[in-house]
């Protein structure tokens, strides 16, 4: 898998990097329970670091505070933050949709970086990261049509937009029960620890496999 940062997006966010993990041979379907043990386990470690923070807090944290400068300028609250929220003071759970998607939600809630993932047979690469000038149109994955917002950063592959830092994954690429091999990204604006970022991409790989243990981790590399 190729990935190309372009010019303009390194123009406006000159330490942006992207972290990518490429795994095949997986079953998305549930085979026994321990990524749901898991997430428990996780919630319960994010209510005790947690709890006794407020929104300020915890938005003043390394990970987060990139996030929020990214997301202020949109007047946007980062999804990550409040998915936090619903757990850390409403008790709410990490959902089970797919052992795929839940692998990124637990990866997202323990490490706070922004994760997409897509069914990799339906990727036509080689991808590049761009920077919106506020007229690009893609497919989000329910079917809406949206424009991005001008200076957002997307990704997109020979087809068209895969993803976008602020709404999220397209249709045409998302992740099925039947997918057998995914790819994940990791849109990461600000300066940060590269060590980090690969810890969070192997945290997802590591989430997976807890289902399906024979799923192959292809590639973990991070673009800058």
């Amino acid at each position: 898998m190729m990935l190309d940062i372009s010019s303009e997006a390194k123009v406006f966010y000159p330490d942006l990097l992207v972290g990518t993990l490429l795994i095949k041979n997986i079953t998305n379907t549930y085979l026994n329970n321990e990524m749901s043990n898991a997430s428990r386990i996780l919630e319960d470690n994010l209510r005790k670091k947690y709890g006794s923070l407020d929104r300020k807090e915890l938005n003043s944290t390394e990970v987060l505070k990139g996030y929020y400068t990214y997301c202020k300028r949109y007047t946007k609250t980062y999804h990550v933050l409040l998915q936090l929220e619903s757990i850390v003071f409403k008790d709410k759970q990490i959902p089970s949709i797919s052992p795929i998607v839940q692998s990124m939600f637990i990866g997202e809630l323990k490490n706070h970086f922004l994760s997409s993932v897509h069914d990799f047979s339906y990727v036509e690469g080689p991808l590049v990261l761009g920077c919106s000038h506020g007229t690009e149109e893609f497919t989000f994955f329910n079917g809406e049509q949206k424009v991005l917002k001008k200076e957002d950063l997307y990704i997109q592959d020979q087809k068209g937009i895969i993803s976008a830092v602020l709404y999220g994954m397209d249709e045409r690429t998302k992740v099925t029960e039947k997918t057998t091999e995914a790819l994940y990204t990791v849109y990461v604006p600000f300066k940060i620890d590269q060590e980090k970022v690969l810890a969070h991409l192997e945290d997802m790989a590591k989430y997976l496999k807890l289902n399906n243990k024979n799923a192959s981790v292809e590639e973990i590399r991070i673009y800058i």
